[in-house]
C-alpha cells in the first residue's frame, strides 16, 4: 500500500448516524417483480419501512437504475412497462417518509477515500460511489450484496442474512 493510500486509509470517513434506509437497485426491482427469487424479501423489507415512520431515501441515480434494470428486455423476457415503473418510481418520491439524498459537497472526497483504500477499479467503482452516498447521508444501505461489507464507515444490511 502506498503512503497515499496509508494516509486516506487513516483517514477519519464523516459518519452521520441516521435512520434512512437506502436501498441498492437490485432490491428496488426484486421488490418490483414478483417473478424474482428475492421479490417476496424485498418487497416485505420495503413494505415494513415505508408502513414505519422510518425515512425512505430516494436518490435519483439509484431510481434511474431501477428504471434501466427494470424495463431492460435483455435482462427480463418480461420487463416491467415504462408506465408500471414509472408509477413505483413516483409512489417512492413522494412517499410521506420520503427524503431526498443526492451527492453532497462531501460525496466526492468519501468516495475517492473509499476507493483509495479498498484499491476498487473497474466495475466495482459504483459500489463505492453509492457507499459514499449513504455514508454521506448516514443512510443504513440494503443490498443482496455481501461486497458491501468493505468500506469502512458504511451502515449496511444484507437482506439476505
Amino acid at each position: 500500500m502506498t503512503r497515499r493510500a496509508r494516509r486516506i486509509r487513516d483517514q477519519a470517513i464523516p459518519y452521520n448516524r441516521g435512520p434512512a434506509i437506502l436501498c441498492d437497485v437490485c432490491v428496488l426491482v426484486a421488490a418490483a417483480r414478483p417473478d424474482h427469487v428475492h421479490h417476496q424479501l424485498a418487497r416485505d423489507a420495503i413494505a415494513s419501512t415505508l408502513t414505519t415512520a422510518t425515512p425512505f431515501a430516494v436518490c435519483t441515480l439509484l431510481l434511474a437504475g431501477f428504471l434501466r434494470v427494470g424495463t431492460h428486455r435483455k435482462i427480463f423476457p418480461q420487463p416491467l412497462a415504462l408506465d408500471e415503473a414509472l408509477a413505483l418510481v413516483d409512489r417512492y418520491r413522494v412517499h410521506p417518509n420520503a427524503v431526498r439524498v443526492d451527492p453532497g459537497e462531501g460525496h466526492w472526497a468519501i468516495f475517492t477515500q473509499l476507493l483509495v483504500v479498498t484499491g476498487l477499479t473497474g466495475g466495482a467503482v459504483s459500489d463505492a460511489w453509492h457507499a459514499a452516498l449513504a455514508i454521506e447521508h448516514g443512510c443504513e444501505w440494503w443490498t443482496f450484496d455481501r461486497d458491501f461489507a468493505r468500506f469502512p464507515g458504511l451502515r449496511w444490511r444484507n437482506l439476505l442474512g
